[in-house]
């Protein structure tokens, strides 16, 4: 494990990862959490930048990571209603087009015996790995009973970033971040969590 953590370190620094021994009986989650419990979710992860920072700070502390991840980039078209309306088009039918078109729109049930699997329709790999292809989509106006440019029921678009995990506790927004003591060293997590606690409670 230590040759393997120095190779991690080396090769991918940009990764999270941990190491971990087989354990006998209940096991999961970090010997050290801090739990901020909050209804921003930004002014909660500047907290647990803080919290992080302050155990990146200890060389003893090890696997330094939360339970909410990273934000992902959301790309949200704007809708232009009025144009829409004139062509017979609703919101959900451009919904509709933008997720066959990317992740994949489920329009029925193909039964194996007992097991049901979903059929789903989207575009080949090559049309949908790039957002730029949204430009020349076509979309489907029941006024016209022709495809129109997709450019025509939007105005633009919006850029956004989204937490894809929220974790909630008594339905509070709770963000937890973990740490664990040196799997190769001898501290115990008693020790790291005493010298650790003082610096975060405030």
């Amino acid at each position: 494990m230590e040759r393997f953590r120095e190779y991690l370190d080396a090769t991918f620094p940009e990764i999270n990862y941990k190491l971990k021994q087989i354990e006998l009986g209940p096991g999961g989650g970090a010997k050290i959490e801090a739990r901020i419990i909050g209804s921003d979710p930004t002014v909660l992860r500047g907290i647990a930048s803080q919290v992080m920072d302050i155990m990146y700070a200890d060389p003893g502390a090890y696997n330094i990571r939360h339970d909410w991840r990273e934000r992902t980039k959301v790309l949200e078209p704007i809708f232009n209603e009025s144009q829409a309306r004139r062509y017979g088009i609703t919101k959900s039918d451009v919904d509709d087009v933008l997720m066959m078109s990317f992740s994949g729109k489920s329009v029925g049930l193909y039964r194996d015996g007992t097991t049901l699997m979903p059929i789903v329709a989207r575009l080949p790999d090559a049309e949908r790995v790039d957002i730029r292809n949204i430009e020349g989509m076509m979309i489907w106006s029941p006024a016209l009973s022709e495809f129109i440019p997709f450019q025509q029921v939007t105005q633009g678009y919006d850029t956004r970033w989204e937490d894809p995990i929220i974790v909630r506790k008594n339905r509070k927004r709770m963000l937890t971040i973990m740490a664990d003591p040196d799997l190769l060293g001898e501290e115990t997590a008693a020790t790291l969590q005493k010298r650790l606690q003082p610096q975060i409670e405030p």
